[in-house]
């Protein structure tokens, strides 16, 4: 099973408690920036409305490197990234993983 496949199984098992954690926006599966930089290693991404130093977080507003054995990312949304309504982000190329637990949505933008 292709590790994207392995992710998205792992998401709709574990979506509504991931969801829970403060200032998630969504989650989707993307590939890790760093320093702005595209590493192509597909991981599990949060979108927060404001990221924050993890000095200053509780351990429940935490989000882990790893979460069930897959890197994470956290991306801030900035009001200019979506459309009022949708946590959509521009980004180059990412699968939203939706609520309903069952579809992604393939966005390029």
């Amino acid at each position: 099973m292709a590790l994207e496949a392995k992710i998205a199984e792992f998401l709709d098992q574990n979506f509504d408690k991931l969801r829970i954690i403060p200032n998630v926006l969504n989650i989707g599966i993307s590939t890790k920036m760093v320093n702005g930089q595209d590493t192509g290693r597909i991981c599990i991404t949060f979108y927060v409305s404001k990221k924050v130093d993890s000095l200053l977080l509780k351990a429940n507003e935490l989000i882990p490197k790893l979460i069930g054995g897959f890197e994470t990312d956290v991306v801030e949304l900035k009001t200019s990234d979506y459309n009022l309504g949708d946590t959509a982000p521009i980004r180059s190329r990412y699968r939203m993983y939706t609520a309903s637990k069952t579809t992604f949505q393939n966005c390029t933008h």
